[in-house]
């Protein structure tokens, strides 16, 4: 008997016919497929911006991906205006008239399911990511004058008392001499001064970022680098409810971590339970100081919510020192 190789095999093989109800079938699916996409596109046809962002999100996956987003968002609104269409259902605007009506507190819109994403602990509600109105309404009447400063918090005193601290590193530790330079990565100091300032506003007393010159939980590298993965996330919604799932939810920071997020909020809860302990058992009747902190526990909030809303802090105020500086530029 003679032996074939394999490509003699394949050769002799009889040729496989598919049926024809086989060839109907993949029709009828790439069929389906065009009717899906030209749907999703069609849509929002009216909205300016790329074709290909209309009829699949991966294309601003990709933007996330790369960490660059903000500059991305920015080219788009030189080239298509103000509002600009960036996934089948997914538009984005820079126009402030719209942004007030889209936020404003009888705005007819509601909050989309991306929100849940801002589930830090995956445990409980944060006020961004609640998605039931009335109870958002409720949460919001609780923190809003501590993170509006209402309460008799000043932020402006809060990055008074950053800058002095970060004007002392500099003086104690950066000052170049003739001879010797003192190379300073100002960029990450800054970072050290969000996080301290934060620290003021929230709690009372500053982080010890700039005191001890480093990232001493690694929050600012764990922010950095979840970021582009976070924005991802926020884009498939179900993959974010995924993540609060066991057994990844294991994963996410939690009180007691030695660094990242859950670092923040073990120092967040020690002051908390500190504060706490202090105040009499009718919260109405606590004794106000200027923190954020004291203004959530005079509204109502438990330790539990107190827990959520404080993980928050850090994301919500990083960019409160700017918008400071520029108002008192103006």
């Amino acid at each position: 008997m003679e032996l074939q190789t394999p490509v003699a095999r394949i050769k002799n093989c009889p040729p496989v016919m598919a049926s024809p109800l086989v060839l109907y079938a993949l029709a009828a699916l790439f069929l389906y497929a065009v009717c899906r996409v030209a749907v999703k596109w069609f849509r929002l046809r009216h909205i300016p911006g790329p074709w290909y962002h209309g009829i699949s999100l991966l294309p601003l996956v990709y933007k996330c991906w790369r960490g660059r987003l903000h500059e991305d968002l920015r080219k788009l609104f030189d080239t298509y205006g103000p509002i600009v269409r960036i996934g089948p259902n997914e538009v984005v605007c820079n126009d402030v008239p719209t942004m007030h009506r889209i936020l404003g507190s009888k705005s007819p819109y509601n909050k989309a399911q991306w929100f849940v994403i801002a589930r830090l602990n995956g445990d409980g509600d944060t006020v961004q990511s609640m998605l039931d109105e009335e109870q958002r309404s409720t949460r919001m009447a609780q923190v809003l004058p501590g993170y509006a400063g209402k309460d008799g918090q000043s932020f402006e005193g809060c990055i008074d008392r950053a800058i002095a601290s970060l004007v002392h590193l500099i003086d104690a530790k950066y000052i170049s001499t003739g001879a010797e330079f003192r190379h300073l990565d100002l960029a990450s100091r800054f970072g050290f001064f969000s996080m301290d300032m934060i620290g003021e506003a929230a709690v009372g007393q500053q982080l010890g970022f700039m005191a001890e010159d480093r990232d001493w939980s690694n929050i600012l590298h764990t922010y950095d680098m979840m970021l582009p993965i976070i924005q991802i996330l926020g884009n498939y919604p179900w993959l974010a409810k995924m993540m609060y799932r066991w057994p990844i939810s294991l994963l996410l920071p939690k009180e007691g971590d030695g660094t990242g997020f859950g670092a923040a909020t073990s120092l967040y809860m020690r002051v908390t339970d500190s504060r706490l302990s202090q105040q009499s058992p009718s919260l109405k009747d606590t004794k106000p100081t200027h923190d954020m902190l004291q203004s959530f526990v005079a509204h109502g909030l438990g330790r539990e919510e107190l827990k959520h809303e404080m993980s928050l802090v850090p994301r919500r105020l990083r960019h409160v020192p700017a918008r400071a500086v520029a108002r008192g530029r103006g």
